[in-house]
């Protein structure tokens, strides 16, 4: 329990980071993004965001896929309640809590879970149960998409660049996916080494329950088109944003940030 304490307060004091990251559209994320809402029906009816942060993922699928019912998890109260705040739509929700006590806040079943650089962040200890919480809320005809750090960047990050790493990070190797997808009753539909920042420094995953239906063909036809927030939308955002504990933290980092920048760029557009 005080190990959850501690990841909790690591991540509310990682808050600021995460803000940032919004604003200047962190690659890393852009590409992260990009792959999962490329690889989600249009029809979807429900999604769970795990590992939400401050909920900029689960606003770019609320948005993106208006018909269905986004849910954003993450173990940071302070992340979540800049969340609620900062990101609304009708159709999206915020939830904080443990992980590992999924069940406790979450009955429904999902067709897409997205794991946004999560996996890697599960102690091995905790795996075979955290398998468990994702089969009992996957749909049986869902998906998990998953984004995470290869190997070479974690030992990179290792050895040269130690204070990156956070309380829990975990290299995931293909075994580790085999054991995930069968565990949930899914199979690898999809995997790729992408890079991001460094050759080959992160992977992108599918793990679908809907394969091994001979005859069946998945319909593509009714996919998206990406259309991530731009540096106007996050600008007005900014100036209606009324949330009471991080007002403070944006005002004080406008300055520096992002606010000078955005503030004199879109001065000109609209002059």
């Amino acid at each position: 329990m005080e190990n959850k304490k501690n990841i909790s307060l690591y991540y509310n004091n990682r808050i600021e980071k995460a803000i940032n990251d919004y604003f200047i559209h962190n690659k890393r994320l852009v590409e992260a993004l990009t792959f999962s809402i490329q690889n989600i029906p249009g029809t979807v009816k429900n999604i769970l965001d795990l590992g939400c942060g401050i909920g900029w993922t689960s606003h770019e699928y609320a948005k993106h896929f208006q018909d269905s019912q986004v849910l954003g998890f993450d173990i940071s109260d302070q992340c979540i309640e800049f969340a609620k705040s900062f990101f609304r739509h009708p159709n999206l929700n915020f939830q904080t809590g443990d992980i590992g006590q999924l069940s406790d806040y979450v009955q429904d079943k999902f067709e897409i879970i997205t794991l946004i650089d999560v996996f890697e962040h599960i102690e091995k200890s905790e795996r075979h149960h955290f398998y468990d919480l994702i089969r009992k809320n996957i749909a049986d005809n869902g998906k998990v998409l998953l984004t995470f750090p290869s190997i070479y960047h974690q030992n990179f990050l290792r050895e040269h660049n130690p204070e990156e790493l956070q309380p829990v990070d975990e290299n995931i190797v293909l075994d580790d996916l085999q054991q995930f997808s069968s565990s949930i009753g899914a199979e690898i539909s999809y995997f790729m080494y992408k890079s991001v920042f460094r050759w080959d420094d992160y992977i992108h995953t599918i793990l679908d329950k809907n394969l091994g239906k001979y005859g069946k063909s998945e319909n593509r036809s009714d996919r998206v088109r990406v259309n991530l927030d731009k540096q106007f939308d996050k600008y007005i955002r900014i100036t209606r944003y009324r949330g009471n504990i991080y007002s403070e933290t944006i005002n004080r980092n406008k300055k520096y940030w992002w606010g000078r920048y955005i503030k004199n760029y879109f001065k000109k557009r609209i002059n």
